[in-house]
């Protein structure tokens, strides 16, 4: 998704810009982006969006028939639904089944073509220093909630059934 805010939606037969990409929406029951929030270069679109359907083509550039595929957010009922949920990817805290936490969201990777996502990256933070990063498939996200996502830790599984080593320094040192 860095890769995505910023990006240059324009009308595909002229090429003509049309407004920035400035976040997704996506749905938390399915983990599809829906619609992409734009800043609109015309002043009349305070929430400007833009349906995943209405995109023609998603590459260096978002392609869209032409300035009538632009919506704002509060004309669109199953995207306001989706909003007033608060269920946020991007920002959201990142637990374990344990309740602990993990991270929050600072990236999804998406399919350009099904618009599904594919995994979602997570970093600890202090201050300005990020640390700790992880990835998470779509399938390891148990639920979505306003305030954190549940995700199965298989690195926690990992984990806990490592062997000890015999040069754990943890281990007690027999005396021969």
């Amino acid at each position: 998704m860095r890769n995505t805010i910023g990006m240059k939606v324009v009308k595909e037969s002229d090429g003509h810009l049309l407004a920035m990409v400035s976040g997704l929406i996506i749905h938390p029951d399915t983990g599809k982006v829906e619609a992409l929030r734009l800043k609109a270069l015309d002043p009349r679109f305070r929430n400007a969006i833009l349906l995943t359907g209405d995109i023609l083509h998603f590459k260096t550039k978002v392609y869209v028939k032409d300035e009538n595929d632009i919506a704002e957010l509060e004309d669109i009922i199953r995207i306001m639904d989706i909003e007033t949920r608060g269920t946020y990817f991007i920002g959201n805290t990142v637990k374990n089944e344990a309740g602990e936490t993990i991270g929050g969201v600072v990236d999804v990777d998406f399919d350009p073509k099904s618009y599904y996502i594919k995994q979602i990256h997570s970093e600890k933070s202090f201050l300005f220093f990020r640390y700790n990063p992880r990835m998470f498939s779509y399938e390891s996200i148990l639920q979505v909630e306003p305030d954190f996502i549940l995700v199965k830790d298989i690195q926690e599984v990992k984990e806990s059934v490592k062997k000890p080593s015999i040069l754990d320094k943890n281990q007690p040192v027999l005396d021969v």
